[in-house]
């Protein structure tokens, strides 16, 4: 396997692919950053060990804290900074309507605006530096909808 760009092959047990050129190549060296998700102890063991990054989702600031205290445990136990990881969640948005979570409480993302700009502030301060949005709804114009308001409102607020 050669490095990214130009003539590539690979001869694995189960794949094999014959000399293809990949053009351009990734500016990234030696890869692209690896984010790996899932709030597990097995997850975070995954992202101390091997990850340059967490990509955590399903969880309110709250209870992100605890998971980040374990992952900076873990990496100290690996002799790797938790400092130099990069820390990504996905958030889950419904603008006006708050969802309730398993446990009763509000979902992160959900709700009023102003809730959605305090998730956004509690996030940050945690040390998250990356956000990936997305709406659960299948309605394409409420999609946008909720893309704009998050995009023209509540970006500016945080």
């Amino acid at each position: 396997m050669h490095l990214p760009g130009g003539e590539v092959t690979f001869q694995g047990e189960h794949y094999q692919l014959a000399p293809v050129v990949s053009s351009p190549g990734s500016v990234q060296r030696p890869h692209p950053p690896i984010l790996i998700g899932g709030t597990s102890n097995a997850a975070l063991q995954r992202v101390a060990r091997v990850g340059d990054g967490w990509l955590s989702t399903g969880l309110h600031p709250e209870h992100l804290r605890a998971r980040i205290s374990t992952l900076q445990k873990l990496c100290e136990a690996q002799g790797r900074r938790f400092a130099d990881l990069s820390l990504c969640h996905k958030l889950f948005i419904n603008i006006g309507e708050a969802r309730r979570g398993t446990d009763g409480s509000r979902d992160a993302g959900t709700g009023v605006q102003a809730d959605i700009v305090d998730d956004l502030r509690r996030l940050i301060d945690l040390g998250y530096s990356r956000l990936i949005v997305r709406y659960r709804g299948s309605n394409a114009d409420e999609q946008l909808k909720q893309l704009r308001i998050f995009i023209e409102n509540i970006i500016p607020q945080v």
